[in-house]
């Protein structure tokens, strides 16, 4: 397979799972890169850092764009506050000279290995059913506490 139809498959199955599953690419890019492409370890890290951005602000847009997903956007902000700080500190410890390559591929698949077994084995969440949607129900702008003042 040439290298360009490689990477275009696997920017769109990242793409496609990290919309539908709420993961990050890097978990579908990572591996990836190392066993079919033969990327190093922290340079297939390098790489889906790298795109990652693009494909989680695309899903991103995407569910905020649905009035079904509720998204706190304060919660978004200190989190990618956090985030930003943490991939500067992360990839600042990840060139560390004692940072050996194996061992950072080790902990990554223990990493996945130990998200898979709590998610295979987590009891299923039940999410509130929405109230069904009836012909008399009035205008959708009505503010929850019912009061029609502002009609």
């Amino acid at each position: 397979m040439e290298s360009f139809w490689l990477y275009l498959t696997v920017g769109l199955l990242s793409g496609m799972l990290s919309a539908m599953f709420g993961i990050g690419a890097g978990v579908v890019m990572v591996p990836t890169l190392i066993l079919v492409a033969g990327l190093p370890q922290k340079s297939a890290q390098g790489v889906a850092l790298a795109v990652m951005a693009p494909i989680a602000l695309v899903g991103a847009i995407r569910y905020k764009l649905n009035p079904e997903n509720a998204m706190d956007m304060r919660m978004i902000l200190w989190m990618a506050i956090g985030g930003f700080a943490g991939a500067l500190i992360g990839s600042w410890l990840v060139n560390l000279p004692i940072i050996r390559w194996a061992v950072l591929r080790r902990a990554f698949a223990v990493l996945l290995l130990i998200a898979a077994v709590k998610m295979f084995f987590a009891p299923e969440k039940k999410t509130p059913a929405r109230p069904p949607a009836s012909a008399d129900a009035g205008p959708s702008n009505i503010p929850p506490d019912g009061s029609r003042a502002s009609l």
